[in-house]
């Protein structure tokens, strides 16, 4: 069970981190140098996300195969426009919720 853990929480992290990378594109015309984008705590933030993620990731393929494991990947597909419509007024369609049942359903398809 600990391994859905990992699974879960390294999507929600990659997730989490496109937020912050968003919020960094944003900075950048703030910026007088785009190479100061290094120094801005968001930015900072979502590569300390990307980073954990993947130690998550490493974890959950400890007890996985690659091929199982990737599938939960799938889920920032919906996580991401979530996340997207809630900080950033980003408008999601009706094709979203058709994509989303399908990705759910793959991915409780290669569950065991």
């Amino acid at each position: 069970m600990i391994v859905y853990v990992f699974l879960f929480s390294c999507v929600l992290m990659l997730s989490i981190g496109q937020v912050l990378f968003k919020k960094s594109a944003g900075l950048l015309s703030t910026l007088s140098n785009p190479l100061l984008l290094v120094f801005e705590p968001v930015f900072l933030g979502a590569l300390f996300l990307y980073g954990i993620a993947t130690i998550c990731w490493i974890g959950a393929l400890q007890f996985l195969p690659l091929g199982r494991a990737y599938m939960f990947m799938s889920l920032a597909f919906i996580i991401v426009p979530l996340l997207g419509w809630y900080f950033f007024d980003e408008t999601l369609e009706m094709r979203f919720v058709f994509g989303t049942v399908l990705i759910v359903s793959g991915v409780l398809l290669t569950l065991k």
